[in-house]
């Protein structure tokens, strides 16, 4: 291919992306969708835990990851998975 024509396919991919992107984005914007934002409110009914120390040279965190905000409906039409608490435990130097 010429470098004019390759430039041509560049822009053409570039616009159909970026239409893409935009028909993605926006299909659920609009007071009509299936998105109901009454249900970004709901609070998740679960206790929400996390704790931050130093053991050693370390510092840690500990959380169940159980917001302590009030979340969306789950599970929904989006999303089939229910929240739940989750192990998680992150560790990195407290001297550096």
């Amino acid at each position: 291919l010429k470098k004019s024509q390759t430039q041509l396919n560049v822009t053409m991919q570039f616009i159909l992306l970026a239409v893409l992107m935009f028909a993605a984005t926006s299909a659920c914007a609009h007071p009509g969708s299936s998105n109901d934002d009454s249900s970004a409110n709901q609070p998740v009914g679960k206790q929400q835990y996390a704790e931050f120390f130093i053991k050693g040279a370390k510092q840690v965190v500990q959380s169940n990851g159980i917001p302590k905000h009030a979340v969306g409906r789950f599970p929904n039409q989006g999303n089939p998975h229910t929240i739940k608490p989750q192990r998680q435990r992150y560790e990195w130097t407290a001297f550096p």
